[in-house]
């Protein structure tokens, strides 16, 4: 282990060790980009920012209490007609945006992002965080759903015409 940081592969024999080893490894550098990215988030936005922000959504209760000799005249804000529906938590997705971030990992710290066949993929690892982190939602997960999950959706690219040749004249 340089720093900390467990081998690609494992040693044989000691594969159960390993795959520990690995796991709390990779457990450890994505936790610190959650923690990384939380906190970027959060020191771009002022308090009256984030407090309109939720009013938009609904969420009165922050403005109000910011403002309160105003809270009598904030109310929620006119409804659309055509509302969007909450985009629901999908562990499937969040799965998949493991798995990338874990080949990354890989990629940065060992020079490898790919194992080969029989070896736990990053999907795999994956899904052991999930299921440590959101046991509930996760209970139910598979390579196939996290793989479906990483996949684009919506409408895909439209395939390069190619360009019609115009028959040659003889004489």
């Amino acid at each position: 282990m340089i720093d900390g940081t467990p081998p690609f592969r494992p040693e044989t024999g000691r594969e159960q060790q390993w795959q520990k080893e690995m796991l709390r490894w990779l457990e450890d550098r994505l936790d610190e980009q959650n923690i990384l990215e939380v906190r970027r988030a959060s020191s771009n936005i002022s308090v009256l920012e984030w407090a309109k922000s939720l009013a938009r959504t609904g969420e009165l209760t922050p403005l109000k209490a910011m403002f309160p000799q105003l809270a009598e005249f904030i109310s929620k804000p006119p409804g659309k007609r055509k509302q969007r529906k909450p985009e629901i938590f999908n562990i499937a997705k969040v799965a998949a945006d493991c798995s990338k971030r874990i080949r990354q990992l890989w990629l940065d710290h060992h020079g490898q992002k790919n194992r080969k066949r029989g070896e736990i993929s990053a999907e795999d690892f994956a899904i052991v965080v999930c299921k440590r982190w959101f046991p509930k939602q996760s209970s139910h997960l598979s390579v196939e759903e996290v793989l479906a999950a990483g996949k684009p959706s919506g409408k895909r690219a439209v395939a390069p015409k190619i360009p019609r040749h115009k028959g040659v004249l003889t004489r």
